[in-house]
């Protein structure tokens, strides 16, 4: 196995990730875009010792665009049979080169690559400095021992594939080479290593990792200052940041000379009890679009004008949510979304959508139960979680930012899992985006239902489509209660019809919870001991939701009750169930599982997707289980 090749091994000497800055004071930073000399192979095993031919190429740029190779566009399948972990043995290499000058040599010097694809090894002077993948996620390495004052000499060997390339199946032109702005940094020998401006709505939160000078300012005016590691200053009638109005502070750190500045805003993310997204407590509707890195001249490499003309677009078309598909941006894009106001859903570069084809004839199914994805594989779970690491660590003082996305089209196994946990952890205040749980029915791993490519009348059927059978299983139980005089004055009361339904508007965005309330009448009919019939009406309340949180985890319910519950009086009742999917029933399977978690029942409920892994609950409520025992689990035939 080469190098390139070992999931388990992706980089070397990488320096950690850290929120993005470019430090100022007596820091010192040089870009290094410009013209580069360059060497292209058909096979990186073809790359001399010595390169005595040199072309010359615009950084950044993709070689392909340049006329290195023909570009190459695919949506699912892979450019190269699907081995996993290995990539063909012509593996085509593109060697840059440069030149750079170091006057003085006072501090830590540091090279930095904000996006390369897909594999780089970087040389200073001849020696090997360490290597990278995450071809949109941004790498550091400190060259210190590496540089001399005077004249330098900067390699780049870049590789187009790698194992990493099995993560990145976007659906976009397949690119190569140094696509994103490159720089070397000269800090101070104790330099502030990472920052952290924690939001909320009411105080600038900040934690360094060594103390500091700190300086909160209001455009021009010093509003706070403090000596130390962490520093929480209240405002007085703080301006909130949202895409109406992207108010931005100003953070200054300083130490030992450097300062590094950092606009941040005040704002907070949360779901109301009515589980509507709010942004500083206001309901806010996203009106959103992908985007991707696209220039018609330069491919990925988008300048600055046009990212700033895509945006400006945006506004116009009245736009408010962007979802960086699929891969973090460059950092200047989310500067421009801090500052003209866009809620981000920013997304880590990883799609394994070609697994679907892997072999001939297979069909389009997202079969994850063959373990044979990246995302149910030990040996990828490192590789995961890193790259959801590595772009929350970069982004997380971005305000606009008000979820993290797991990528796309790549399935749905443990090693999302891992991510979600990992970023839960790591951010409460954002929300977790993951489609591939929604299409899996596993939404309890994230915060937000999320498909793609719903038409408008589909979009608008789910809920109520999804609520229709469990419903019509209510509707069924109701009558077998009625039946068994749960809630009449004598046994002798029938429900005679069912009057009306009203499904109050359904709920989206909620974090770990989606949500519908129906109410429906029904007539019933008593019969007393003196033989007088009486028509009556009976209220009956649904609340259906989804306690997607720990719906799997067990031990996370001390109480089967909280998943379902059933109470009343003699005029009316009130069902609440736990729903999930477009089915209910019932079933004995796994209930020794659960009886193993304490919960005493014979019987499962289970909620599912046609076709999909059952998800599974407990429920010990003794009336209402004896009931929906009598209830056939195809219960279609009964109409509302």
């Amino acid at each position: 196995m080469r190098i390139y090749e070992n999931p388990q091994k992706t980089s070397e000497n990488r320096v950690k990730s850290r929120s993005y800055c470019i430090p100022g004071g007596v820091s010192e930073y040089m870009l290094l875009n410009g013209t580069w000399n360059f060497a292209y192979f058909a096979r990186d095993i073809d790359v001399p010792e010595t390169i005595e031919k040199w072309d010359s190429i615009p950084v950044p740029s993709c070689w392909q665009i340049l006329g290195y190779e023909n570009p190459n566009y695919t949506n699912v399948n892979y450019p190269y049979p699907v081995d996993q972990p290995y990539v063909p043995n012509d593996n085509p290499c593109g060697v840059y080169q440069r030149q750079f000058e170091i006057s003085q040599k006072w501090g830590k010097i540091y090279f930095v690559l904000e996006g390369v694809a897909s594999c780089a090894f970087v040389y200073v002077n001849g020696r090997y400095v360490g290597f990278t993948q995450g071809s949109h996620l941004q790498a550091e390495f400190e060259i210190t021992d590496f540089v001399v004052e005077g004249t330098n000499t900067l390699t780049v060997k870049v590789l187009k594939w790698c194992c990493g390339s099995y993560l990145e199946d976007q659906d976009f032109f397949r690119f190569s080479g140094i696509f994103r702005d490159c720089y070397l940094l000269q800090r101070p020998a104790d330099h502030i290593e990472d920052f952290e401006i924690i939001p909320n709505d009411k105080s600038i939160d900040i934690r360094l990792d060594k103390p500091a000078y700190i300086r909160i300012f209001d455009g021009e005016s010093l509003l706070a200052e403090e000596n130390g590691s962490s520093f929480s200053y209240t405002v007085k009638n703080p301006v909130l940041w949202n895409a109406e109005k992207p108010y931005l502070y100003r953070v200054e750190l300083e130490r030992s000379g450097e300062i590094i500045s950092r606009k941040g805003g005040l704002r907070k993310v949360e779901i109301s009890e009515n589980y509507e997204l709010l942004i500083n407590g206001v309901s806010v509707k996203l009106f959103g679009v992908n985007h991707h890195d696209t220039s018609k001249f330069r491919g990925w490499c988008q300048s600055d004008e046009e990212l700033l003309a895509d945006l400006k677009l945006m506004k116009e078309l009245n736009i408010n949510c962007i979802r960086t598909s699929h891969y973090p941006p460059t950092p200047k894009f989310m500067d421009l979304c801090d500052e003209m106001g866009f809620y981000v859903i920013c997304e880590t570069d990883i799609e394994t959508h070609g697994f679907i084809r892997r072999y001939a004839n297979s069909g389009y199914h997202f079969d994850m139960d063959s373990n044979e994805w990246p995302a149910t594989m030990g040996h990828w779970k490192q590789e995961f979680v890193e790259r959801m690491e590595r772009m929350v660590e970069t982004f997380k003082n971005s305000p606009s930012i008000i979820m993290w996305s797991t990528g796309n089209e790549s399935g749905h196994g443990s090693n999302h899992v891992a991510m979600i946990r990992w970023t839960k952890q790591r951010d409460p205040s954002r929300l977790i985006h993951c489609e591939d749980a929604s299409r899996k029915n596993q939404i309890h791993n994230a915060d937000v239902l999320s498909r793609m490519y719903l038409s408008m009348e589909n979009l608008e059927k789910l809920v109520p489509a999804a609520i229709d059978l469990a419903l019509r299983h209510v509707r069924l139980a109701v009558e077998k209660l009625l039946a068994e005089g749960y809630a009449a004055t004598t046994e002798n009361t029938s429900l005679i019809w069912l009057e009306s339904i009203k499904l109050h508007t359904p709920r989206f965005a909620a974090p770990s919870k989606l949500y519908t309330k129906a109410d429906f009448s029904l007539m019933t009919e008593t019969v007393s001991a003196g033989g007088n019939r009486q028509v009556a009406p009976l209220t009956v309340t649904l609340d259906v939701f989804e306690e997607l949180e720990g719906m799997l985890d067990l031990s996370l319910h001390s109480d089967p009750n909280e998943l379902w519950s059933l109470s009343g009086d003699e005029g009316s009742f009130t069902i609440r169930a736990a729903r999930y999917g477009h089915g209910v029933g019932l079933s004995q399977y796994g209930a020794a599982e659960m009886a193993e978690q304490g919960y005493a029942c014979e019987y499962i409920l289970g909620f599912y997707y046609p076709g999909c892994t059952n998800v599974r609950m407990a429920f010990a409520e003794k009336t209402l289980r004896e009931v929906l025992n009598t209830v056939p689990i195809n219960a279609t035939s009964a109409p509302l």
